[in-house]
């Protein structure tokens, strides 16, 4: 294919066209691609390459329809895309920012509910007396006066005859029921080894856990559903600049993301070395 009158024609059209150097780039990018699809499509009608670039170019038309208005067009598209990919690419840092402080919240939620675990754990130890053995009423007003942060509390006793519940909050819960749900377990073992205590308890974790991280990794989500949708409508509108827009790009744009951008570029690459070779 005879590439270089395609380029004399390039470079005579975008004489008189003041753009900075990456919109010339692009606005002689969107000539070229239109005129070798056009070039491709007259080929396949069965004319020879000489024919179909001569009528290629006798449609595109000469240099005096490249007016101020086109220009004008081509400005407002070159700045609509590289805003959107900026915007795109803001999005996706404050995403990656959420999700690195929900990240820092979760840890401290865990580290806190750490802390509070031991020292749970260490006021119900002080409930036990000195002569090792369990105050129920002591134990009942202490789980009293933390209802707010208990879902449920069960008490187990077991000795060498039995195993008995010594108290349940709320009344109603089973054993069963307790079993179903995350709890903490205390094992307390008594000095002469023929008694041993189980307390087991199902925390409420909303009240414990702030809900911070909830709302962050929320906002991170939207921030990067919202840079995904951005930067496929930048690929889809630079794939209509230059002419190879189709159905299967759309859906890989929105689906692959910037893996659908590298496999254009790559087709493109392929397709422009091809010409090359033909010519």
């Amino acid at each position: 294919m005879n590439m270089d009158k395609i380029e004399r024609y390039i470079k005579l059209l975008s004489k008189n066209v003041y753009l900075s150097p990456k919109e010339l780039d692009d606005f002689q990018d969107e000539i070229r691609n239109h005129l070798l699809d056009t070039v491709k499509e007259l080929q396949q009608q069965g004319k020879s390459v000489e024919d179909s670039i001569n009528i290629a170019l006798d449609r595109f038309g000469a240099e005096k329809f490249i007016n101020t208005e086109l220009r004008k067009v081509v400005q407002f598209q070159n700045k609509l895309k590289n805003s959107m990919l900026k915007v795109s690419g803001l999005f996706l840092a404050i995403s990656l920012l959420f999700l690195t402080f929900y990240q820092f919240l979760e840890q401290k939620n865990s580290t806190d509910f750490d802390k509070m675990q031991l020292q749970y754990h260490n006021q119900i130890e002080k409930r036990i007396v000195a002569e090792e053995t369990i105050n129920i009423e002591e134990i009942k007003t202490f789980f009293s006066q933390n209802k707010r942060i208990l879902r449920s509390v069960h008490l187990v006793k077991t000795d060498s005859l039995a195993q008995t519940t010594e108290y349940v909050y709320p009344s109603n819960t089973t054993k069963e029921q307790l079993n179903q749900q995350p709890y903490i377990s205390y094992p307390i073992q008594m000095g002469d080894r023929s008694t041993k205590w189980d307390v087991k308890i199902a925390l409420e974790s909303k009240v414990l856990f702030s809900q911070a991280p909830n709302v962050v990794f929320i906002l991170s989500v939207i921030c990067f559903v919202t840079y995904w949708i951005l930067y496929g409508l930048w690929n889809i509108m630079n794939a209509y600049r230059m002419g190879r827009l189709n159905t299967m790009w759309v859906l890989l744009f929105f689906t692959l993301n910037i893996f659908a951008y590298l496999l254009f570029k790559l087709e493109e690459k392929f397709k422009m070395r091809g010409l090359k070779v033909a010519a």
